[in-house]
């Protein structure tokens, strides 16, 4: 009994807020999503941001080599914990290398004269 009564109470209060949501117009600025970086973004500061993101993704990269080898051995020793967690982390890095790779696509197309360049260039 009291269960259906925090689940009513709980149905009721998330309809109301999203009524509420609804009725102010929030919800066209969902529809559509923008595929260029925010309006306050410094093309002047480009190449240093894609330069973070290449470095970050190199990282992410070489941790999901070295997680896939740690997760197969946990494996075969039979630790399936350890296994899940350790897949559990390869998966988060893969999302952050994702999400890396979306921005450094919207950085590009906003400010299409910068490129990922590495910070040490090499010069004789």
């Amino acid at each position: 009994m009291i269960r259906r009564i925090f689940a009513t109470a709980a149905l009721g209060g998330s309809l109301a807020l999203g009524g509420s949501l609804a009725l102010g117009g929030a919800t066209a600025a969902w529809a559509a999503p923008t595929t260029t970086a925010p309006s306050h973004f410094n093309c002047a500061k480009a190449s240093k941001a894609l330069s973070h993101i290449d470095k970050v993704e190199s990282k992410d990269q070489a941790f999901v080599v070295k997680a896939t080898s740690r997760e197969t051995a946990a494996t075969k020793a039979k630790h399936p914990k350890a296994a899940k967690l350790i897949q559990k982390r390869i998966t988060a890095a893969q999302k952050r290398e994702a999400r890396a790779t979306t921005r450094m696509q919207r950085i590009e197309a906003a400010c299409p004269g910068s490129t990922a360049t590495p910070s040490s260039s090499t010069t004789s």
